[in-house]
């Protein structure tokens, strides 16, 4: 296949990749914002969202390295590395970079976001761990008599430290 004849195909899968990578962008940022809210609800509703632009992302770069290999190139970045160099076009080379940027934006939020999931599983199982007592270390809670520590119900004494006393 001569370059004439492909390149429409890879110009118009580079489109379909940056297009995709919006539509995964647009999800990521609701994601962080539902993570912020701490929207456990919103966040498995935006789910399925998520899976569906991933996969779209993933289909047209499978049609992208499939247009590169048409060409006899690699599928992977080399590959296009390769064609950009052989074939200077540069409507091409900027769709190239531009969708490497993309992605590479793609990555750095999808860390971030998963770095707040991850932080707020710490910290959840850090309050249940206080709430039942458990974790190493002095336990944190209170009875139901006011006592830091202690088991018992009020009334039938205890060692600790009284918070409250009603």
């Amino acid at each position: 296949m001569t370059m004439t004849a492909v390149e429409p195909a890879i110009v118009d899968a580079l489109q379909r990749c940056s297009d995709c990578a919006q539509s995964v962008m647009a999800v990521l940022r609701r994601e962080r914002a539902l993570l912020d809210e701490r929207d456990a609800e919103g966040l498995t509703a935006l789910m399925p969202e998520k899976l569906e632009a991933l996969s779209a992302l993933e289909k047209a770069e499978q049609q992208r390295a499939e247009a590169a290999k048409a060409l006899g190139y690699p599928a992977g970045p080399e590959g296009m590395q390769r064609l950009l160099k052989d074939h200077e076009q540069p409507e091409l080379e900027a769709a190239w970079r531009a969708l490497t940027d993309q992605l590479r934006t793609l990555q750095t939020t999808n860390e971030a976001n998963g770095r707040l999931i991850h932080r707020s599983l710490e910290q959840t199982s850090e309050v249940l761990a206080i709430l039942t007592g458990g974790g190493a270390g002095t336990p944190a809670t209170y009875g139901s008599d006011g006592i830091q520590g202690s088991r018992v119900t009020a009334g039938q004494g205890g060692v600790g430290r009284s918070i409250t006393r009603a």
